[in-house]
């Protein structure tokens, strides 16, 4: 069963519109999210939203940064907004190996040099991991 979310219209700043270059989206849902989602998803017609609010209606900004704000507190995290969340995502998959093309994709970025702004972490532990492996070098040469 393929675990993926089909993203056709996007909502900022109380405007609903079509995603960012007009372009609907396959996003992929790592496997726990998906159980929980998946209940929620039968039945749905293909326009239907996915997250709506106790009257029924789409979540709006202020519903969900509310959810965002009150997750961060229940974890502990302070001083966090949405796109921290991108940001950090975006790193972690990098970080664990994911091609610049895959995280591209997913973050719906129309030029790989946007997401290339994600990669200055792993450059500075790419310095990092050199000065290891020069000074592990030095030691076994002594």
């Amino acid at each position: 069963r393929r675990m993926v979310i089909t993203v056709r219209r996007s909502r900022c700043c109380g405007v609903e519109s079509t995603t960012k270059g007009k372009a609907e989206r396959t996003v992929p849902i790592a496997p726990l999210l998906w159980e929980r989602l998946e209940p929620r998803l039968q039945g749905l017609a293909e326009d239907d939203h996915i997250c709506v609010n106790r009257k029924g209606q789409p979540w709006g900004d202020f519903g969900l940064y509310q959810a965002l704000l009150s997750t961060c507190k229940r974890l502990k995290i302070t001083g966090s907004r949405y796109h921290a969340c991108r940001h950090y995502f975006a790193t972690m998959l990098l970080d664990g190996g994911a091609d610049i093309v895959t995280v591209q994709n997913l973050l719906g970025h129309q030029d790989v040099s946007t997401t290339q702004r994600y990669t200055h972490y792993l450059q500075r532990r790419g310095h990092d991991a050199v000065a290891v492996f020069s000074g592990t070098r030095a030691m076994a040469a002594e």
